[in-house]
């Protein structure tokens, strides 16, 4: 019996260490082999690996009566059923993985982060690394636009927002002052990306994680605060350097831009005139899974996905597909309590992580880009440790 137990352990812990290592590789292959590239298929099928994982832990998640599962549960689940039945009937299977990839990647954080296997340590390993692979990447795209576009380069890194789920992991441990750093380089990266919406959300996350350290609510000693002194003062210089260096993009990015943030006002437009003139079972229901793209290149001349959750769905899945996806992010908001109650050094993150969902969504799109496994990640490491809290305390009270 002790021999199986221990089995079922060391498996739990490996799936752990593997998830990661996984999402590590992925980061990695995605700098060199890139979309398009000859050699992508290598990188899709450690993505299946995970999605694999991933969806063995969605049933596990049920299955199993050794958790606590939450209603964000099963909020997501309908979302992705939704998002598999219209796979189905279009039918547009081949999109239907990239879209579930980051989305269910939820079920296998929060359950191995419940049973003790995943820890913030661990996560936090895989960002530093991953911070060292967006510095590289983050170069790169610099380098390339320079070459492509000359010094004014307008088109933004979509590194960016890649950068931003970073900060949020940094800002889970800020007593550690090497976090703070990270942070801080994290930071300088979003800024650099140009992206606009990164750059706004990036720069409340970065005042609201160091708000504790500014107020003093954080106790942080003598000599670190002389090296975070010092850290500002780099920071700063870095922006006023960015500020100054990039004014004419920057100016270009978030004034003189006429179309609605990379064209982004044209093809919305279209796309809600498409479904106000559809009938009235297609407005309910939409046009099918990922039918954006192919409605865009007939009328706007290239095949774009909408770059906001609420037109792609709106287009896509109607008002039902509205309706689903409200109701996800309402039962996310709604876990704010018992992070706050049960696991309040994680709450100022966990709102953090809500306001990138909320603002992300309309502004860029969340579970229509995998990136968001990153969000995913830290909303069910955090919704796990809280509930997992909780229940102890359930039982000790008893």
């Amino acid at each position: 019996m002790r021999n199986k137990l221990s089995v079922k352990i060391n498996i739990s812990k490996i799936t752990a260490s593997i998830l990661l290592l996984l999402l590590a590789l992925i980061a990695v292959l995605d700098v060199f082999f890139p979309k398009d590239h000859p050699n992508r298929y290598i990188a899709v099928v450690f993505q299946a690996i995970v999605l694999g994982i991933s969806l063995l832990f969605l049933y596990k998640s049920y299955s199993s009566s050794l958790i606590i599962t939450t209603t964000l549960h099963k909020s997501l689940f309908s979302f992705a059923l939704m998002l598999t039945v219209y796979g189905i009937i279009t039918p547009n299977l081949s999109i239907l993985p990239v879209l579930l990839y980051a989305l269910v990647f939820f079920y296998p954080v929060y359950y191995l982060t419940y049973k003790g296997y995943l820890r913030i340590k661990h996560i936090q390993v895989l960002a530093v690394f991953l911070l060292i692979v967006y510095c590289y990447e983050t170069y790169l795209g610099v380098v390339k636009r320079s070459e492509i576009y000359d010094e004014f380069f307008t088109i933004a890194d979509n590194v960016g927002y890649k950068s931003l789920y970073l900060m949020l992991f940094f800002s889970m441990s800020l007593n550690k002052p090497r976090n703070i750093i990270f942070l801080s380089v994290t930071y300088v990266l979003v800024l650099i990306s140009l992206k606009r919406g990164a750059m706004i959300i990036g720069s409340l996350v970065y005042v609201i994680a160091l708000w504790p350290i500014i107020t003093g609510k954080l106790y942080i000693n003598k000599k670190v605060k002389v090296y975070l002194t010092l850290l500002s003062i780099i920071v700063a210089v870095s922006i006023i350097y960015l500020v100054v260096k990039n004014w004419e993009i920057l100016i270009f990015r978030f004034i003189s831009d006429e179309s609605g943030g990379s064209g982004r006002g044209i093809f919305w437009t279209m796309i809600v005139d498409g479904w106000s003139n559809a009938n009235l079972q297609t407005k309910f229901f939409g046009f099918g899974l990922f039918a954006v793209p192919e409605f865009l290149r007939n009328t706007y001349g290239v095949a774009l996905y909408a770059h906001s959750d609420w037109y792609e769905l709106l287009f896509d899945h109607g008002i039902f597909g509205i309706i689903i996806y409200s109701v996800v992010i309402l039962t996310a908001i709604f876990q704010y309590k018992i992070v706050y109650k049960y696991a309040h050094n994680y709450f100022s993150v966990y709102i953090m992580s809500l306001a990138i969902w909320l603002l992300k969504s309309y502004f860029s799109g969340v579970y229509i880009n995998k990136g968001t496994i990153f969000l995913m990640l830290i909303m069910g490491t955090i919704l796990a440790i809280s509930y997992r809290n909780k229940h102890e305390i359930e039982l000790i009270t008893k």
